[in-house]
């Protein structure tokens, strides 16, 4: 479970730019599967090179803070999207200048994203990724990020 506090600023700054308050977890690139970071230079920042990654990933407020979405790449260039995951009314779009809390659970192939309480993605992955690496994705804006936490989550065994 990782849980953080979000915070996107617009106030007439130069990169105040309510859009993009996205994230990935169990990310993994799967021809270096030790290495995340070797192929860097080659994906530039260019959203189209993390194709060939493996991750969850969730765009909250994309396109202008004008839709909100999550997806499972796959690790060979695709990244389906399922229609229950593709939001474009107001309240699962970024509010500025207020603190988001965001709760992501990735535990025996349940997924989900909390945003202030309220579950938006509530995923089962019968091939769940149980390791790799998380971060965050921005594109022109200005915002912070504080408490960030990661959790280790384990089953409670009933007694008999």
């Amino acid at each position: 479970m990782i849980t953080y506090d979000a915070f996107v600023i617009d106030e007439g700054g130069p990169q105040d730019r309510v859009s993009d308050l996205n994230c990935f977890w169990m990310a993994q690139d799967m021809e270096h599967p030790n290495d995340l970071f070797v192929n860097s230079e080659k994906r530039g920042g260019k959203f189209s090179n993390y194709d060939n990654l493996r991750l969850y990933y969730i765009g909250v407020g994309g396109h202008d803070n004008s839709k909100t979405r999550f997806r499972r790449y796959t690790g060979d260039g695709e990244r389906p999207l399922l229609p229950e995951h593709d939001f474009t009314d107001k309240k699962y779009l970024i509010q500025p200048n207020k603190i988001t809390k965001i709760k992501i659970i990735a535990y025996n192939g349940i997924i989900q994203y909390y945003r202030d309480g309220e579950r938006i993605i509530n995923f089962y992955d019968p091939n769940p990724y149980t390791s790799g690496h998380f971060g965050f994705r921005t594109v022109n804006n200005h915002m912070t990020i504080e408490n960030f936490k990661v959790f280790s989550l384990k089953s409670e065994e009933i007694a008999k």
